[in-house]
């Protein structure tokens, strides 16, 4: 869940890296920044309520990896921008391996900076 009203944020995957996301990125370009890395081969990205990546009451961020069979590696993020001093993005593998992987973040944040391990 993301819970933020300002900045913006990156996300992970292996060892390619988004550009930064506006905190009120829609789920299109999200979709876009994550498929543009190299280490994806396709994914599809939704969010639980609203329009925008992050709000005041906070987002669930669902992407769900197609095109391949395989376990991917945790999505991991940094905050840095995000402008929330208790920032964080939690990553549950909803769905494990198999043709569509699913990967949710949940992301909290009130003000300033922080950026989240990735899940073990």
């Amino acid at each position: 869940m993301c819970t933020g009203t300002e900045g913006s944020f990156k996300l992970t995957h292996g060892a390619a890296t988004t550009s930064a996301l506006a905190f009120d990125a829609t789920a299109a370009q999200v979709q876009t920044a994550l498929v543009a890395l190299s280490t994806i081969a396709s994914a599809t990205v939704t969010f639980s309520t609203g329009a925008a990546a992050c709000s005041g009451v906070g987002v669930g961020i669902v992407v769900t990896f197609t095109g391949s069979i395989a376990d991917e590696a945790p999505l991991t993020n940094d905050l840095t921008l995000l402008g929330a001093t208790a920032a964080t993005i939690a990553v549950a593998e909803t769905f494990k391996g198999g043709s569509s992987e699913v990967q949710t973040l949940t992301c909290t944040a009130t003000t300033g900076t922080r950026r989240c391990p990735p899940r073990s």
